[in-house]
């Protein structure tokens, strides 16, 4: 029994759906390529979309912060802070000390009393590239543009959202910017800075 035309039409178009989405698949589960990624990167960093552990450079591309340059990556300050991509990690306590390089390492000899278990109330710290002056290109003002990034004892880097956003248009005289970030606990921190267009 020969088969119609509309059925082998139909084993063709069936046969070509399943590659295709077998394709896509296997595409997805693989890393996109270093070219496709610093792309995507730059576009996210001309966005101001730079993840938390990035900031853009001069060139609008998300680079990575070393955030144990700062204050050991807000790590216990006995214990070693070492960088990763778009994060960072505290090394354990010593045999001597209890806890973590998280929450903090503490002497066996002050939990008799209490007051060592893990509870995170520490804010994150925001640093920022800091106020600026700027020469108004217009009547209107000038695009300036700052930096801002957020670290955290326990959760590392964190989001920052500040208003005006960096690359808006500023108006003549002294606008204050705020930057707030918040942990996964709620506490929360602000830092401002000031852009100034002359």
């Amino acid at each position: 029994m020969s088969s119609s035309p509309r059925s082998l039409n139909w084993l063709v178009q069936s046969a070509v759906g399943i590659v295709a989405v077998v394709g896509l698949s296997l595409g997805l589960r693989s890393p996109l390529p270093e070219g496709v990624r610093s792309e995507i990167v730059m576009s996210q960093a001309q966005a101001g979309e730079c993840g938390p552990g990035f900031i853009p450079d001069a060139a609008g591309k998300c680079q990575d912060v070393d955030e144990c340059k700062f204050n050991n990556g807000e790590c216990d300050p006995n214990v070693t802070c070492t960088n990763t991509p778009g994060s960072r990690t505290c090394g354990a306590c010593s045999a001597d000390f209890t806890g973590d390089g998280y929450y903090g390492c503490k002497d066996p000899n002050e939990c008799a009393s209490g007051g060592c278990t893990p509870v995170d109330t520490k804010a994150p710290t925001i640093r920022t590239s800091g106020s600026q002056n700027v020469t108004a290109t217009s009547a209107d003002g000038a695009i300036a543009k700052y930096t801002a990034y957020g670290i955290d004892n326990v959760d590392g880097p964190v989001a920052v959202t500040c208003a005006p956003k960096s690359g808006s248009m500023f108006p003549m005289g002294a606008t204050a910017v705020t930057c707030s970030a918040a942990d996964k606990k709620g506490n929360k921190k602000t830092a401002t800075l000031t852009i100034n267009v002359k």
